[in-house]
């Protein structure tokens, strides 16, 4: 409309200016040596004007002409793009119907004229993963990085991902470990980085890593929770496993909250007592149960080698006053009473354990005990009280054997 609106003007101002001219007269003489050109002013103004708009027309002719090659060009390029694109398009959608091999191939096809080669070699690389073809999905991903030098951290991440499907945790540990140097603290990053560490027992790093996680909240705070708990675990049985200043050291590392973890004062408890510290051992059980009751940590309490077994007796039987059926306080309450030889007692606490809940280790301390004060026939029935209890399975005869062998009794 605009420009319907800007021909009728240039057109009225052109019948407008040729009538003024008309009315103006004149001539225009041209003399060029012998020759003398003479017209009005109007048809001369009408030859220019006919004079310019004929060679603005050539000059745009001459351009389309000389601009054919590069529209050829132009042309060609978005044919292969097009072209390209309905391969990407047709390959994805292979690869969503689980079609790995035509998807790949498919993918490859154009894949350097495309204007997208990246998304290409990464399709490839997942069909390549989906054929178990790892060598091969790692030189697309290869190909997908050299493609734009934006895409690195996005491409590490799948082949991070591709090497933790496929069950590589060492090259994922390795690709991620890259991947935390060039772009440290990535959130994707190191919640990836904990999952192979953790696949991997790499206890130490994933402490390192830890406060990045919760700083840049990698994982939620349940994750977080659970793996503190589990690399603590780990630092103390390692702790353990050397020398009693390395214990204390490792334990006073830990968080208070998970100073008061059941499991992890357990493994603490029996690295004191192994180390031959049980009265340091026996202090923390104490306060700890004082708190709150725990049935593992009781056995543990009745189980140390402290130097006065008669005070540690002392404690539990307190205990005992609270929870007078408990088999776990009654079970430690002999076995203290045996290290303090406090016989009679021994025997009542043991025994009454055994009642309330049959155990290995009560038959076997009950056999002990009466085998020692000269009760032999029935420190027997305790030790075979105590087998009946193992964890061992039940060796039984057959009928024939039972017969045979009460054939050699008469006999």
């Amino acid at each position: 409309m605009r420009k319907l609106i800007a021909a009728l003007l240039i057109l009225l101002l052109s019948v407008y200016a040729a009538l003024w001219l008309h009315r103006l007269g004149g001539l225009v003489i041209i003399s060029l040596g012998e020759w003398t050109l003479q017209t009005s002013v109007l048809l001369f103004v009408l030859i220019v004007v006919a004079g310019l708009a004929s060679l603005y027309a050539l000059l745009i002719v001459l351009r389309s002409l000389i601009g054919i090659p590069h529209r050829v060009r132009r042309w060609q390029v978005r044919r292969r793009e097009n072209r390209a694109r309905a391969h990407l398009v047709g390959g994805l959608l292979r690869l969503a119907e689980g079609r790995s091999s035509d998807a790949e191939k498919l993918l490859l096809k154009d894949a350097d004229r495309s204007d997208a080669p990246l998304l290409h070699y990464l399709g490839a690389a997942i069909a390549a993963q989906h054929a178990r073809a790892y060598e091969q999905r790692d030189t697309y991903l290869a190909l997908a990085d050299k493609t734009n030098a934006k895409a690195g951290l996005a491409v590490g991440l799948i082949q991070a991902q591709l090497q933790i499907e496929s069950r590589q945790w060492e090259r994922a540990l390795a690709t991620l470990n890259y991947l935390n140097e060039t772009t440290p603290n990535q959130p994707r990053v190191l919640a990836m980085l904990l999952r192979a560490c953790e696949a991997l027992d790499e206890w130490e790093h994933i402490d390192s890593l830890l406060p990045a996680a919760r700083k840049h909240q990698a994982v939620d705070e349940a994750a977080l929770r659970r793996l503190e708990r589990a690399a603590a675990l780990h630092r103390l049985t390692r702790a353990s496993r050397r020398n009693a200043g390395a214990l204390e050291a490792a334990w006073n590392g830990l968080a208070k909250p998970l100073r008061q973890d059941p499991e992890l004062l357990r493994i603490y408890v029996d690295g004191l007592a192994k180390h031959g510290r049980a009265d340091e051992a026996e202090q923390l059980l104490r306060g700890q149960l004082g708190r709150s009751y725990d049935a593992e940590l009781i056995q543990r309490y009745g189980a140390l080698e402290v130097s006065a077994p008669d005070r540690a007796l002392s404690q539990v039987e307190r205990w005992l006053q609270e929870r007078p059926e408990d088999p776990a306080l009654l079970q430690a309450a002999g076995r203290l009473a045996l290290k303090a030889q406090i016989w009679g007692r021994a025997r009542s606490y043991l025994e009454a354990a055994a009642a309330r809940r049959p155990d290995a280790l009560s038959d076997y301390l009950l056999g002990a005990l009466l085998e020692h004060m000269g009760d032999t026939d029935a420190a027997r029935a305790r030790y075979r009280e105590a087998l009946e209890h193992t964890a061992v399975p039940r060796l039984r005869l057959s009928d024939a054997e039972q017969r045979a062998l009460a054939q050699v009794r008469t006999e």
